[in-house]
This record gives structure tokens, C-alpha cells and sequence, in this order.
């Protein structure tokens, strides 16, 4: 009994994180980036894939929030304790692909397994994909990854076949590709393409957490070989030090022979229930702990007094009444704009009227050409400026921004389209997540 319990307390943590972030991504469909989080804020690699932004400019990439920075971290310190067991016990695309893999079990009646040779560099693909993944959104300044991720896909189903066609393709077709193969071979992804695992691979050799067989008591039934997702052929190894084994614990309770396979955290033997608490306590307890404190944000902070937004700006998230609020426009004014029927509700949410996405767009669009139009009708030198790009860091305040540059801080203001309710102290890489459709970097790139 007391081996079966990290088996099924496993299932059930994986099963319970899968439906929570398939939730979330439903809500943030349906009520917009403001108000639910994206899939991507919810994920531990948009983190990664920041790492060589914040190292260079100090800032994050769009759509990555503390959250965001703060599970990143906290799969780090479990990584260097207990191995990939981020993998193996808390990943929700690992958890659908594990659930899948079951299906096929079903069907099938059998496992799947690539021979060795072309399963031994087909794993190495994973560890290129973090290598271009890395240096591409470093070099575009977004999450590259995006459009050929099929966690990304998989997050906006909800959002309808023509999004998925047009913003997701590749990631669609990579997400058809790893439900089926997971159907024939397990933990498809995670062994061939995921970069996020090749990280913890990788610093997963940090760990002096093992599983362990002692060749003693084993009589080599193979049955922990088998077991494994990963197919690691436990029974042939005293100690498990590939950086493959993600530490589901099946090859530990699937095991007869009590005492031959073991978990031990460096001499000191551990039992599998114990190891599961410790990782999911680390997890969600710092999560929890971070909401309590107000430091675990996984949206933008857009505040209304401060949008002061154009009809084309309206997010899709806000109600008519905080459109109408952020606009500064009256209530029933902004029905006759937006032309929604009187006896729609003041609550509703924008993206869920007929018209709003079609009338953004044309509000969009006049006011791009309005823009340009006065830019071009701006005398020569009130476009030129000597400000360097480079020298404007991230972490810097507006007011120290606008001294390094040597300009007024009025004119600052004026060359970065900052709006003049925003506080001189309000920190540069901020700006994107309090000033609606606000691009730093690419302000920051034209001079």
C-alpha cells in the first residue's frame, strides 16, 4: 500500500495541474490578458528564454511577469535537489503527454520503443531546439518560440481553428505530432524536443538525489525497465545518473522486491512518498507564499486612471464600462462609437461583442494613419536627436533615462511616448505593462 501511494498521488497532482492550466487557458480566452494569465506567464521557460535580455538590458521579454521569474526560480532549486522532477511530477504537458501515453497503452496493449541508436540523437534534438530558442529570443527580443510551441497551441484551442491556422500552425502540427507519438511512445516530447527539459537535464547533474538498485537483492526482472517513460534500463545500473530520468518514481513502485530500488538523497536512503511532498511543497508553497506577500504577478498591472486610451486600444478583456472609463468617453457615447445595442449590459466584456474586433481594427487603422501624417508633417529637427539607444537600460528610471540621454525630461517624455501621467520614478521596462500596446524595446531601437 505505501508504494502505491506515490504512483497515485502522483497522477492525481499531474491530472489537477493539467485541468487547472487547461482552465486557465480557457479564461484567458475568454476574458483577455489583463484579467487571466496567458500560457505563458504560466510556464517556467519564457523565464529562459528572457535569461540573455535580462542579462543584457535588464529586462524581461513581453508576456513574462514575476510569476513567471518566480517559478523559474523555484524549479531551479528543485532541479539542483531532486533532479528533473519538475518533469515528472509537476509539468502539465508532460502530465497530457503521460495521460495520452496510457490511451495508448489501452489501445495498443503494448509499448512502443525506438531503437536505440536513433533514439540515442534523436534526444539531442532537445538541447539544439534550447540553444536556437534561446539565442532567437534574445536576438528578436520576444518569445520566438511561440508560434512552434505546442504547449502554445494546445493553450489556444479555445481561441478557434483560425487562430490556430494563422498564429500556431507549426506549433498545431508539432501538438498533433506529440499526442500521437505519445500514443505509441512515452513522454514523446519530453524526450526529443523539449528544451525546457534539456536545461534540467543539464543542471539536474548538479543533484545528489538518485535512484539506486542494489544487485544484491534484484533479480533482474526488468519489470522498472519497462516501467520507465524514459526508457532508462534501470536493472542494469547501481546508480541512475543519466540526465533523462525525470524521477515519476514508476521504476521505484512498480518494483516486487522491496529494498532493491530505492531513492537516496546523496548516502541517505528516502522514501518516494517523502521526495513527491518535498517537490510539490517547494512548488506551490512558494507560489502561494509569493501571492500572499503581492509579489507573484502574472498579468500586466494596467491601471485606468493612467490609460487615457484611443478607440483603437480598447483591450479585449475590459468591460464596456471600463472601455468607456479609459477612453474618457461617456457611457452612452461609447455605445454609439462601438455601436452596441442599447440593451447590452455595461459589464459585458469587449472581445464578446459582435462588432468589436472588426471596429477596433478600423479604429486602428485611422489612427496609425493620423500618426504618421503628423510625424511627417514635424519639421526635420524636431525628428533628429543624438540620444543613443544603447545607453538606455531597462532597469532605469524614466527621470534617470532622460539624464542619460541629455534631453529635458519633457521632451523625453515626448521622444518616448510616454503619456505625462506616468511618474518620473516609473521604472523603463515597466512602461509595456502600464501603458497599453507600449513596445520599449522598439522605441528604444530607433534611436
Amino acid at each position: 500500500m505505501e508504494m502505491k501511494w506515490p504512483k497515485n498521488f502522483r497522477l492525481i497532482i499531474l491530472a489537477l495541474i493539467l485541468i487547472s492550466v487547461t482552465i486557465a487557458s480557457y479564461m484567458h480566452q475568454k476574458l483577455g490578458g489583463g484579467k487571466a494569465p496567458s500560457i505563458h506567464a504560466l510556464c517556467p521557460y519564457g523565464t529562459l528564454e528572457s535569461l540573455l535580455s535580462i542579462v543584457k538590458d535588464g529586462n524581461l521579454l513581453r508576456k513574462i511577469y514575476s510569476g513567471t521569474v518566480l517559478m523559474f526560480i523555484v524549479t531551479i532549486v528543485i532541479t539542483i535537489l531532486f533532479r528533473r522532477s519538475f518533469c515528472g511530477n509537476i509539468c502539465p504537458f508532460g502530465a497530457l503527454q503521460e495521460f495520452v501515453g496510457k490511451i495508448g497503452r489501452k489501445i495498443f496493449k503494448k509499448k512502443f520503443i525506438i531503437s536505440s541508436k536513433p533514439d540515442y540523437y534523436l534526444r539531442y534534438i532537445k538541447y539544439i531546439v534550447l540553444v536556437v530558442t534561446l539565442f532567437m529570443a534574445w536576438k528578436l527580443k520576444e518569445l520566438w518560440m511561440s508560434p512552434f510551441d505546442p504547449w502554445a497551441a494546445y493553450a489556444h484551442i479555445f481561441a478557434g481553428f483560425e487562430e490556430l491556422k494563422e498564429e500556431f500552425l507549426i506549433g498545431s502540427i508539432l501538438l498533433i505530432i506529440t499526442i500521437v507519438g505519445s500514443l505509441l511512445v512515452d513522454r514523446f516530447f519530453c524526450k526529443y524536443l523539449c528544451p525546457l527539459g534539456a536545461f534540467y537535464a543539464i543542471l539536474g547533474k548538479l543533484s545528489p538525489f538518485r535512484v539506486s538498485r542494489n544487485s544484491e537483492i534484484c533479480t533482474n526482472c526488468t519489470l522498472c525497465s519497462k516501467e520507465c517513460p524514459m526508457n532508462i534500463e534501470v536493472h542494469k545500473m547501481d546508480d541512475v545518473k543519466t540526465a533523462e530520468c525525470i524521477n515519476c518514481q514508476r521504476c521505484v513502485t512498480v518494483c516486487n522486491k522491496d529494498g532493491s530500488i530505492f531513492e537516496r538523497f546523496g548516502t541517505k536512503k528516502i522514501k518516494p512518498l517523502f521526495s513527491l511532498l518535498i517537490v510539490v511543497a517547494i512548488f506551490f508553497g512558494s507560489v502561494f507564499i509569493a501571492q500572499a506577500m503581492g509579489i507573484y504577478k502574472d498579468t500586466p498591472e494596467i491601471k485606468a486612471d493612467l490609460e487615457n486610451l484611443s478607440y483603437g486600444e480598447v483591450r479585449g478583456y475590459m468591460t464596456i464600462e471600463e472601455s468607456a472609463n479609459a477612453t474618457n468617453t461617456d457611457l452612452n457615447k461609447f455605445y454609439e462609437v462601438y455601436k452596441i445595442p442599447s440593451d447590452t449590459p455595461k459589464d459585458s466584456v469587449m472581445n464578446t461583442l459582435e462588432n468589436y474586433h472588426e471596429l477596433k481594427e478600423k479604429f486602428e487603422e485611422e489612427e496609425a494613419k493620423k500618426s504618421n501624417e503628423d510625424k511627417d508633417g514635424k519639421d526635420d529637427n524636431d525628428k533628429k536627436t543624438d540620444i543613443d539607444g544603447e545607453d538606455i537600460k531597462g532597469w532605469m528610471s524614466i527621470e534617470e533615462a532622460a539624464d542619460v540621454a541629455g534631453v529635458s525630461l519633457d521632451k523625453f517624455y515626448e521622444l518616448f511616448e510616454i503619456p505625462k501621467e506616468i511618474p518620473a520614478n516609473s521604472v523603463m521596462r515597466e512602461l509595456d505593462n502600464i501603458i497599453p500596446n507600449y513596445d520599449f524595446h522598439k522605441l528604444k531601437d530607433n534611436f
